[in-house]
């Protein structure tokens, strides 16, 4: 899935300037300083200031995982046969996220996609697991 955020490369007080200079009226939500969630506490422990420091370790794991898509396509298409994917004995060796890539590239090639949708991440993480902890082959 490809993410588009527009409005990533702006501070909020950027943002805020312009609203107030071009007059346009604007509200902020009051749920974004619940602490009760997750993001709120993240949003809350950010500073400004390393806006700058934010976007560089965005654009690294950006790359890395341009990297891991890489990989994980590359072993499907060297393992695929006949719609069934071929666990060498290197394979419990992988990096846990990168073996999470090669299942959903696994899927995405057999065009199964639609079976993970409506899942928890959890699913794939369960099934990677499971891939690598056992004994059967293959």
């Amino acid at each position: 899935m490809t993410v588009i955020r527009p409005m990533l490369d702006f501070k909020k007080s950027e943002i805020l300037k312009k609203l107030e200079a071009e007059k346009i009226p604007y509200v902020i939500d009051v749920t974004n300083f619940d602490q009760r969630y997750e993001r709120n506490k993240i949003r809350s422990s950010l500073k400004e200031s390393d806006f700058d420091q934010y976007m560089d370790e965005i654009l690294m794991k950006n790359k890395q995982l341009e990297v891991e898509i890489k990989q994980a396509k590359k072993y499907v298409e060297k393992n695929l046969i006949e719609d069934e994917l071929r666990i060498d004995k290197n394979f419990s060796k992988l990096e846990d996220d990168l073996i999470q890539r090669i299942v959903y590239q696994y899927f995405e090639k057999l065009d199964k996609t639609y079976l993970l949708h409506n899942r928890k991440k959890q699913t794939i993480v369960e099934i990677s697991k499971r891939l690598k902890t056992t004994t059967k082959p293959f």
